[in-house]
């Protein structure tokens, strides 16, 4: 006997009325988003195995936050985190305002001195596994956040360097981490290329021959 058995993701969305919005910078409504794992027996749910995504989302600007009291879009955090511990990895830590301006162009939110400072600290001073901390991060971000990051992760890398094999696996190890594919990572580099990097400042090293 055939049987269609196997896993699939189901996607709930439930209307909770108006929320402010910090996008929007007023209240508009939004929908608890709920994406869950089920085992299936020709197409019938019969057991839930694992819930792969909750988060409100705004649905004006299309913007995810984990809670209804949330101050901040649900990827911010995670767009500076990657910003900093790039420019960290080029030794380009104290690059303030290329930090505030990408982070600006990405999410709408600028990144504060000392969050940077705080961010860099940390990076230094343990072995922080940063994809481990955007798969966890992933569970409260849609497609919209997750590729805010990416273009976070793309732009900081960009103006450190020229970039090589092991700096784009680097950005799709991230992808990765947020359950991107290689093929969606690869078409918002494209995206961001096709629109001059949002003028982003670069830093890179200075020769010594243009020295």
């Amino acid at each position: 006997m055939f049987l269609l058995v196997g896993e699939r993701v189901y996607s709930q969305a439930q209307d909770i009325g108006n929320l402010e919005c910090a996008v929007c910078g007023k209240s508009e409504p939004f929908r608890h988003i709920t994406e869950t794992n089920y085992f299936c027996l020709f197409g019938i749910r019969l057991l839930k195995v694992n819930q792969y995504a909750n988060y409100y989302r705004c649905e004006r600007c299309g913007n995810s936050y984990s809670s209804e009291s949330s101050d901040l879009p649900s990827q911010v955090e995670s767009v500076q985190e990657v910003i900093a511990y790039i420019l960290l990895g080029y030794g380009k830590y104290e690059e303030i305002d290329l930090a505030k301006d990408i982070a600006l162009k990405v999410s709408n939110f600028e990144m504060q001195v000392d969050t940077l400072k705080d961010l860099t600290r940390q990076f230094s001073a343990s072995n922080v596994d940063i994809l481990e901390q955007l798969r966890r991060a992933a569970f409260h971000i849609n497609l919209v956040g997750k590729q805010q990051i990416i273009e976070a992760a793309f732009l900081a890398t960009h103006a450190c360097c020229e970039i090589q094999f092991e700096d784009k696996t680097r950005i799709n190890l991230m992808g990765n981490a947020l359950g991107l594919s290689i093929e969606f990572v690869n078409q918002v580099v494209k995206s961001v290329r096709a629109n001059d990097c949002y003028g982003v400042r670069r830093v890179l090293p200075i020769s010594p021959i243009d020295s």
